[in-house]
């Protein structure tokens, strides 16, 4: 039994699906080898997220982290900062490192969850 690979993109934040077609397609004088997916079903999509970095501007925001975390980002800062040699206070460094592990453990518990979103296929000619 022949394999039908498919293959997935991102353009303007969609998700398009194409399926891989031997024996091509020309329209216009063009020739793809993609075609639209000949049947439909279900899609699981995973996405795994990582904030921007920053640069040391007051005013940057940990993009991609929701705003119950900052706190916990905060803390872990804190915490470096007390490591340091100039500040050295290892208890409350060890504090902080404590508050920022809740924020890890939190937040590796809300991105187990399943979440189940609804989406929409819509047909594309290529």
């Amino acid at each position: 039994m022949a394999t039908i690979d498919r293959y997935w993109f991102v353009k303007d934040g969609e998700i398009g699906i194409v399926q891989y077609d031997s024996t091509g397609t020309t329209i216009n004088g063009v020739t793809s080898y993609y075609i639209s997916p000949s049947e439909s079903g279900t899609v699981k999509v995973h996405y795994i997220g990582r904030p921007s970095l920053m640069d040391g501007d007051p005013q940057d925001e940990p993009s991609g982290l929701a705003k119950p975390f900052h706190k916990y980002l905060v803390a872990k800062v804190i915490a470096e900062g007390y490591k340091d040699p100039r500040n050295m206070d290892l208890n409350n460094a060890q504090y902080f490192d404590a508050e920022f592990e809740k924020g890890v453990i939190r937040g590796r518990k809300e991105g187990r969850r399943d979440y189940k979103g609804t989406g929409r296929i819509v047909p594309v000619e290529f």
